[in-house]
């Protein structure tokens, strides 16, 4: 079912039904117990590794997702967790920017991207 190195999406925000934040984690299962844990990077301010069960609680699943983190070893999957542990900031740090460090690429950070362009709009709509 679920397999070290995917990506989980999940909601973390939603006004009148309506999806407004995701977070997202990284998949890792303990090859002795199976017992399924998320590496994420958490809004209350730090990164960690909690149960599924814990990291699903307040949120709710949207999808999984495939990425080449399926091809390491839980072994090197925790070492990059470790290489990537950080504080969480919502601008520079967020859940995206510490998958995308897992990941080996530059961070980005789509949500925000899309949040910035529109306070940008409605700064220049309402100005």
């Amino acid at each position: 079912m679920y397999k070290s190195g995917q990506i989980v999406k999940t909601i973390a925000y939603q006004v009148l039904d309506v999806p407004v934040m995701y977070h997202f984690g990284v998949i890792w299962v303990d090859e002795v117990t199976d017992e399924v844990f998320v590496l994420h990077n958490s809004g209350e301010g730090f990164t960690l590794k909690e149960s599924f069960d814990e990291f699903i609680l307040d949120r709710e699943f949207v999808e999984l997702q495939e990425s080449k983190l399926e091809y390491l070893t839980n072994e090197e999957l925790l070492k990059r967790f470790e290489k990537c542990e950080g504080k969480f900031d919502a601008l520079d740090y967020n859940c995206e920017h510490f998958v995308d460090c897992m990941l080996g690429h530059k961070k980005k950070s789509e949500q925000l991207r899309i949040y910035v362009l529109a306070a940008i709009a409605l700064f220049i709509i309402f100005k």
